[in-house]
């Protein structure tokens, strides 16, 4: 990571940001902003003493290296508070997991252990609803989307749209069932739709509502596998999720109750 100081911003600094809130270290007054302020170079320099580094105020390799070891190192969970639960849920929100009750309140309540349950599994943890280092390592990669066979601009609209940020945990959720699926054959899967504007959508007679405005649907065909064999097996695979049988592919979506057609 790059040397940050004072003054600094941008991507780095939020990260910094982020491993201080969650190492302990809160940042009341403007939180994970990006801007390298008073404020982050204050908690900076207390995290500094705190781990017998140089209390400089500036984020270096050394710094960098405790903050990664130390800023996963908290551990909440429900009935927790704080700023460490405010970051994650922010985090949250910003990989695609809403919560649009409570929003981030800083309260780890029924609603966020839903969301972080949901981020566990479409990422490949434990489901726990615990936030704990390897989860917070997640959150914090900030990386798109990506598991063994699928990238993230393979769900990209054929329009030449990427999937927008905010949609990215359907784009894992989605990965994730790929992956079962391509488990199955052991052959690579083609995804003919994945994410769709909503101009799109329109033009290619999409319905108004259609699962492809946030990414949580896809067309796939699997490589040397008849499509009537595919859907055969996806709907008993997902008894409540949607599925449609077409030609050429078969559609596949994640909203959490059955629908065929």
């Amino acid at each position: 990571m790059q040397t940050i100081k004072r003054g600094s911003k941008g991507e780095a600094v939020r990260k910094m940001q982020r491993l201080l809130i969650a190492a302990g270290y809160s940042l009341p007054k403007y939180g994970a902003d990006g801007t390298f302020g008073a404020e982050s170079e204050s908690a900076l320099r207390e995290f500094q003493s705190d781990n017998g580094l140089s209390a400089d105020g500036i984020c270096g390799p050394k710094t960098w290296a405790a903050l990664q070891a130390k800023g996963a190192g908290e551990t909440i969970r429900r009935g927790s508070k704080g700023e460490a639960v405010r970051e994650m849920q922010q985090l949250l929100i910003a990989a695609g997991y809403a919560l649009p009750k409570y929003g981030a309140d800083g309260s780890f309540g029924a609603e966020s252990e839903e969301a972080l349950r949901k981020f566990q599994e479409a990422n490949g943890l434990a489901v726990d609803g615990i936030c704990g280092p390897k989860t917070w390592a997640a959150l914090q990669a900030g990386d798109e989307p990506g598991t063994e066979h699928f990238k993230l601009r393979e769900f990209g609209c054929r329009d030449g749209s990427a999937v927008p940020r905010e949609y990215w945990g359907n784009v894992r959720a989605l990965m994730a069932e790929l992956e079962k699926i391509r488990a199955v054959w052991g052959k690579p899967i083609i995804i003919n739709s994945g994410y769709r504007t909503k101009t799109y959508n329109q033009q290619c007679g999409g319905a108004k509502a259609s699962q492809h405005l946030t990414a949580n649907a896809v067309d796939i065909s699997v490589q040397g596998v008849a499509p009537s064999t595919v859907y055969n097996k996806l709907n008993a695979m997902y008894p409540d999720q949607g599925l449609g049988k077409y030609a050429g592919f078969t559609h596949l979506d994640l909203r959490g109750y059955r629908a065929r057609w």
